[in-house]
Formats: structure tokens, sequence, C-alpha cells
């Protein structure tokens, strides 16, 4: 890292992850299954790279990919073998340590993309992985289209000049509630991709936040 230069990193693991404040983004992942039937993780995002930055004298947008198809890095996946109800993923950032004024979780944005090295089916901005049976109705509220990863308006031009994709609070990567008997049994995916703000004169350190990653049971009525 150059003197006086700053270096972001975002950490991701498995239901946490960690970013510094600078200019790259890393993680690793432990995946953990406790018993069957059960909502799971089977792949989460690695470490990414945003590169270096030196002070800057004006307000920076840095975002973690390159334009084209996501790498499998950026691989998203969950499994559901309940067979019975429905699910919500979310994702969290939490503040920066040191504490920070400048570099905060509002200003990190994501978005998601089936746009990435898998070819699955995809249905509604989500991909199904063969063998998946059930239901097929998950949403992908924060998917982008476009594979202009590299342009910082792709995370804050329409739609999400009015829907909100920053980390402050909870936000839904996938919104796949299900009223019971309805489910699902098999694995579905989507990728992530990141921006980050820099605020000028932000003083040069490492800055680390903590992402979340959050899957939990979203069923009405109740499962036999």
């Amino acid at each position: 890292m150059k003197r006086q230069g700053l270096a972001i990193v975002f950490c991701i693991f498995f239901l946490a992850t960690t970013l510094i404040s600078g200019t790259t983004l890393a993680a690793t992942s432990t995946i953990v299954v406790t018993s069957t039937p059960f909502l799971s993780f089977t792949d989460v995002p690695d470490s990414i790279s945003i590169g270096t930055l030196t002070v800057p004298i004006a307000n920076t947008a840095l975002t973690s990919d390159a334009n084209g198809n996501l790498p499998s890095e950026r691989h998203l996946t969950i499994s559901d073998t309940r067979g019975c109800g429905g699910l919500t993923l979310q994702i969290q950032a939490a503040a920066f340590t040191p504490a920070s004024t400048q570099i905060i979780p509002a200003g990190i944005r994501v978005v998601s993309s089936t746009n990435d090295q898998l070819n699955e089916t995809v249905v509604g901005n989500v991909e199904y992985i063969s063998g998946f049976a059930g239901d097929q109705t998950i949403a992908a509220p924060l998917n982008v289209a476009a594979t202009t990863f590299s342009d910082s308006t792709l995370f804050t031009n329409a739609p999400f000049d009015t829907v909100d994709n920053t980390l402050t609070g909870a936000i839904d990567l996938l919104d796949g509630d299900l009223s019971a008997p309805a489910g699902r049994t098999g694995e579905m995916h989507i990728s992530t991709s990141f921006y980050l703000l820099v605020p000028k004169l932000t003083l040069p350190d490492r800055y680390y936040t903590t992402l979340t990653y959050t899957l939990s049971d979203n069923t009405t009525g109740v499962c036999p």
C-alpha cells in the first residue's frame, strides 16, 4: 500500500463478512450444515479486490468488478431441502472499525445478477440449479440485467435512486415467502457485486466492517 493511500478490502464470510477501507475486497468461507431438512449456504462470495487508491481530493466511487459476466468468486448459492415453506436472504453491513464518519455502511451498495459463470435455469432473476423441484417465484429485488459492473451508476441510478440498495440495515437479496404446504427442494443461486463511495480527503487507514448474510424461514402457516 502506498504511503498516504487507502486500501479497501471486503472480507466475506459465512453469515459474516469483513471490509477494509481503501481499495481491496477479500473473504473466506466456512459452510456448516447441521441437519436435514434444512436451509443452508452452499457457496458464498470470495475475496473482492478493488485495487489501490491515494487519498481522494473528490468523492470517489469504487466498484468490485469489471464489465462482463461476474466471476465464480461472486457466487452465492443457498439450499433448501425442507420441501415446505418459504425463505428470505438478507445482507447488512456493520459500522466500520476504526470508527469513521467518512467510510460508513451507507456508502456501500450491492446488486445481484445471474450474469455469471453458471448456465442453469433462470426464472425471475434467480438461477435454479439442475435437480431443483418446487416453487420458482423467488424475487431478487436488487437484480440488474446489465453487465457494466465497473460503471458506478449501475448501483446508483434507476431503480436504485428510489429503491434502497445501501447496507445500513438488513436488505433483501432474495424474497421467497410461501404459504404452507408449498415449498422447494434444491439449490438457488445469484451473484453479488459491490460499490463503495469514498468521501474526499478520507483519512488514510485500514477500515473494516462486517457484512452479514442471513438466511431465514419466511412461511405463512405451518408445515407438516
